[in-house]
């Protein structure tokens, strides 16, 4: 199995919609886990 190697935010966002529709502070963690993901490259 290949994974995409860049996933842009707005994917991200997209794949996790129904997720943050019910928790919006889920929104927050996503971001957050992105920036670490771009800071470790």
């Amino acid at each position: 199995m290949k994974k995409k190697k860049r996933i842009s935010l707005k994917e991200l966002l997209e794949e996790n919609k129904q997720e943050i529709l019910n928790n919006p502070s889920i929104l927050d963690k996503i971001e957050e886990r992105w920036e670490n993901k771009k800071a470790m490259k």
